[in-house]
């Protein structure tokens, strides 16, 4: 009895302190801001303790701004302005999970994929349990033409949350280009399509079906899924509302409605008239 009671105590010390530990790697501000109130309390030295602390609070501040307005210019194709606000954070604290993720999502924006892997990875080995950064590490690798490693990075995600709507977008891409079942997948991209809300996730989840009953000759299938991804789009970004413009006309092109394809190609490329989003693989317009 006393062996089966030790046991479960273990596992609460050791994720008691892997939950520590993400937590210190998150915000290491807290841990110094709290040592500084133990020595303000045993040592009573306010003005010096009072010093650091705002230099302290300032920084986790101006950290925590900079990732903020980095996710917004790399979603509008500012790169310049993400990439600068990117190497604030990263020079605060180098050891961001959170930064390094958005400098993977910067790289593959910029079709930087090998960058974008690297950022990633590293990423995932400081912040293991963030299925976000799976599901962009997935997109990636699906890219760099290795559908086996995106497939696994997906169902880590998946493994960590069940209605990430994107992770089985990435998992029907992986494992259509691995060969598997059609079934399989188009139940992967319906599952997808029933966990998710956001206009950008919905449409590129909507446009993977109708490409998938397109090459399955389903054709009114898939006209009724382009007819929902066309009427998403407008609500999406700009760097996602591009991208899927781009992928929709070349979709509704194999359909033969080249009119409609036409109309698309036009509103995509008013939006990317600076040619802000020319390098942008398809999977860098899905939010991470």
């Amino acid at each position: 009895m006393t062996e089966t009671a030790t046991v479960p105590r273990e596992g609460v010390v050791v994720g008691g302190l892997s939950w520590l530990g993400r937590w210190l790697l998150l915000v290491p501000e807290a841990a110094l801001l709290s040592i500084l109130l133990l020595l303000y309390v045993a040592l009573n030295v306010p003005l010096g303790v009072a010093i650091l602390a705002a230099l302290l609070v300032t920084s986790f501040t101006i950290r925590t701004l900079a990732l903020h307005l980095a996710r917004f210019h790399i979603g509008a194709g500012h790169y310049h302005d993400a990439e600068a606000l990117l190497w604030v954070a990263h020079t605060l604290y180098p050891y961001s999970a959170d930064t390094l993720a958005l400098q993977g999502t910067l790289a593959m924006a910029r079709g930087e994929l090998e960058q974008a892997e690297q950022a990633l990875r590293e990423a995932v080995r400081l912040l293991p349990g963030q299925p976000s950064f799976y599901i962009a590490l997935s997109g990636t690798l699906i890219d760099l033409g290795r559908p086996a490693e995106a497939a696994m990075a997906a169902r880590q995600a998946l493994r960590l949350d069940d209605q990430a709507a994107q992770a089985y977008l990435f998992l029907a891409e992986a494992e259509q280009a691995r060969g598997t079942a059609s079934d399989e997948v188009e139940a992967h991209l319906r599952t997808g399509i029933t966990l998710t809300r956001t206009p950008a996730v919905q449409a590129a989840l909507q446009c993977s079906l109708a490409a998938h009953l397109l090459g399955a000759g389903r054709f009114a299938e898939a006209t009724l899924a382009l007819h929902v991804a066309e009427g998403l789009v407008q609500h999406c970004g700009a760097l996602h509302q591009a991208q899927l413009r781009y992928h929709i006309s070349e979709l509704l092109v194999i359909q033969g409605l080249t009119e409609r394809a036409r109309e698309q190609n036009q509103h995509a490329e008013a939006i990317n008239a600076d040619d802000r989003f020319n390098a942008a693989p398809w999977r860098s317009a899905h939010p991470s």
